[in-house]
């Protein structure tokens, strides 16, 4: 019989009486110490101000970005490539942007995020705005939700 895996996350199963078994088994073990690192992780912020042309490039030690924006953003890209130097083929990243209240600006938001709902959120200058972004790691679409208000 041959090795087979998990359903969800393609951990190895060496078949019975299988030589070399401890391969797969470091693999498994590898992959489990990477996933509970993320989950470790998740709650380090780190903080952006700027304005004008943006570039975020998200890195696996962030789960969420305080953007501190002190005039308009003319345009904003979201490079996800540090993120999938750590995660494998099929997988999603979820970061969350909290942008704080700035009066009288506005975002371009990335041409190719595809909104909830079709709603692209609107800035409020009084209070903290939070967006969720999901992008996953075969394909090039990246998911929009606004979260909330805060404050």
């Amino acid at each position: 019989m041959a090795d087979t895996t998990t359903t969800v996350y393609a951990l190895s199963k060496p078949d019975k009486g299988k030589q070399d078994w401890d391969v797969p088994l470091n693999t498994n073990f590898d992959t489990i110490d990477q996933g509970l690192a993320c989950a470790r992780t998740h709650y380090r912020i780190k903080t952006l101000t700027f304005a004008g042309a943006m570039n975020i490039q998200f890195e696996p030690a962030y789960a969420e970005y305080y953007l501190a924006a002190t005039g308009n953003i003319t345009s904003m890209v979201l490079d996800w490539s540090k993120m999938f130097k750590a995660n494998k083929p099929g997988n999603a990243v979820t970061v969350q942007l909290r942008i704080l209240p700035s009066a009288n600006i506005s975002i371009a938001w990335p041409s190719n995020v595809v909104w909830m709902n079709g709603a692209v959120p609107r800035l409020n200058g009084t209070k903290v705005m939070r967006i969720q972004f999901v992008f996953a790691s075969d394909h090039q679409m990246v998911k929009g939700s606004f979260m909330g208000w805060e404050g």
